[in-house]
């Protein structure tokens, strides 16, 4: 069944989430980078 006209594209570009060590987590694509409290912004894996 198609969807209707006015239905939301939902194909994300960026997710963006807060950890619990206070990091902030970006998920771009297949990459995830971290930015640590100091700034510093780290690509990591996905576990």
């Amino acid at each position: 069944m198609p969807p209707p006209k006015n239905c939301i594209e939902k194909d994300r570009l960026m997710y963006i989430t807060l950890t619990r060590d206070g990091e902030v987590s970006y998920w771009l694509n297949d990459t995830r980078y971290i930015q640590k409290a100091d700034g510093e912004l780290v690509e990591v894996g996905f576990n």
